[in-house]
């Protein structure tokens, strides 16, 4: 290739990729209305766009948000559009002028520098900051030499003890245990409650994240974002109680799951927006 072509074609690049720039939030928004990133083991369109497309994350969500606003403002087609001709750079400014929280665009970063610890970054507000200056001041009795890294784990520590279902103890000791088929109606079609040792031990076995496997890839999901125990087999369609017949889901996948057994048309998923 002679200098002159090299030059010419490196301008056709990028004139084509500043052109697929604007085509690819249609795309996403399309990916996220039919919910594909559910059926490929993907909690969120972000994570699809980091894992599967490739993107940083401050990249993923310059993407996501351009997707969004098209979706809710569809007046700002023409400000994409206009990336056209655009560099690389200045489309990427250009999206985040666009979007209406730029201050996500400083996304938070985790960066090991050793085989035990690692560098965590994330914007703090001034109001955290003060709450967590406060709260050392609360310890320094018991921790006189408590920093940032040791609050934060003793918070983590007090706060899972409280939330973490797989940690949370059991306060009916009469709680059926685990190895007992139980139906998930009565009787009489009232729909009964999992019992709380089930639930514990659900939680624990699932490693108290999403266990959705995508049939082909192997795929696991693994959120830990919004998770909820389902039921294999429905209660509508008899299935009981038991642990074998619960699983954990994220949100997201627990609707994809409901809308593959009753069918679209049967349901009201949770992403389609109430009249």
């Amino acid at each position: 290739m002679t200098d002159d072509a090299l030059l010419a074609r490196t301008k056709d690049l990028v004139r084509e990729e500043t052109r697929v720039t604007t085509e690819i939030p249609h795309h996403l928004r399309e990916i996220e209305s039919r919910k594909l990133f559910c059926a490929l083991g993907f909690s969120s369109p972000f994570e699809y766009a980091v894992k599967e497309l490739g993107y940083s994350e401050s990249a993923a969500l310059l993407r996501i948000d351009s997707m969004r606003l098209l979706k809710e403002l569809p007046h700002v087609e023409a400000q994409i559009q206009s990336l056209e001709g655009k560099s690389s750079r200045e489309s990427d400014r250009a999206l985040l002028a666009l979007s209406p929280e730029p201050e996500k665009h400083r996304p938070e970063s985790v960066r090991p520098v050793s085989s035990e610890l690692s560098e965590v970054r994330f914007l703090a507000s001034d109001e955290l900051l003060k709450d967590l200056e406060k709260l050392k001041g609360l310890l320094a009795h018991k921790y006189p030499d408590m920093n940032f890294s040791d609050l934060i784990s003793y918070l983590s520590k007090a706060a899972l003890k409280d939330l973490d279902p797989a940690q949370r103890q059991v306060r009916d000791k009469c709680s059926p245990i685990a190895s007992e088929v139980k139906p998930a109606t009565r009787p009489d079609g009232v729909r009964q409650a999992i019992p709380a040792e089930v639930q514990r031990q659900v939680w624990q076995r699932d490693g108290s994240r999403c266990t959705f496997i995508h049939p082909e890839t192997g795929r696991r999901c693994e959120s830990r974002f919004r998770l909820q125990i389902d039921h294999i087999i429905p209660v509508k369609l008899k299935g009981s109680n038991d642990l074998s017949n619960l699983r954990i889901l994220c949100r997201e996948h627990n609707a994809w799951e409901a809308a593959r057994v009753y069918g679209i048309s049967k349901i009201r998923p949770f992403w389609v927006k109430r009249s």
